[in-house]
């Protein structure tokens, strides 16, 4: 995929997870991945902004805007509760009430010179084994056709120029 045009704040988000993943730092570029349904999902459905209805945000951000991406926006907030509040990768709690699987695992690198998606019975449920690349591109290549198709929008354009930036010490 090619990098994010520059002239956006969201650019400068894209670019830093398709960098961690060139620099070998998955757990970053995960990270960082995860929060892309928040900050699209924000600005698209403004709304939908109290606290209880995050989860039905990020879901329907996914669902409308991600389906590129191997697993669900139920699993994807699920997976986003249990990493970015736990760092694990099991679902618990109010978050996993949605989800398909129970976990989602993600690999690193190749096997035979490409990359393997697949599902697996855990117990009483289901564990998606993803590799981390596929799942980044995928969602980075989402927020990327979603900036685009909404880029007429002032109200969109407006929130995504008061991303935060990185500013240069100095004059």
């Amino acid at each position: 995929m090619n990098e994010p045009r520059p002239e956006n704040s969201l650019s400068h988000y894209l670019r830093d997870i398709l960098r961690a993943m060139d620099a070998a730092s998955p757990f970053s570029a995960i990270a960082l991945t995860l929060t892309l349904p928040d900050i699209c999902g924000s600005i698209e459905y403004p709304e939908i902004n109290r606290p209880d209805q995050v989860g039905e945000r990020y879901r329907r951000w996914c669902n409308e805007w991600a389906q590129m991406v191997t697993v669900s926006g139920a699993d994807c907030y699920a997976l986003r509760c249990a990493f970015l509040h736990n760092g694990g990768d099991e679902f618990s709690g109010p978050a996993a009430r949605y989800a398909t699987f129970n976990r989602i695992e993600f690999t690193v690198g190749q096997i035979g010179g490409g990359w393997a998606a697949n599902a697996i019975p855990v117990g009483a449920g289901q564990m998606a084994r993803i590799p981390h690349e596929t799942f980044c591109r995928d969602m980075v290549g989402s927020a990327e056709g979603w900036r685009r198709a909404r880029s007429d929008d002032p109200r969109v354009a407006e929130a995504i120029a008061g991303l935060m930036r990185l500013r240069p010490v100095g004059p």
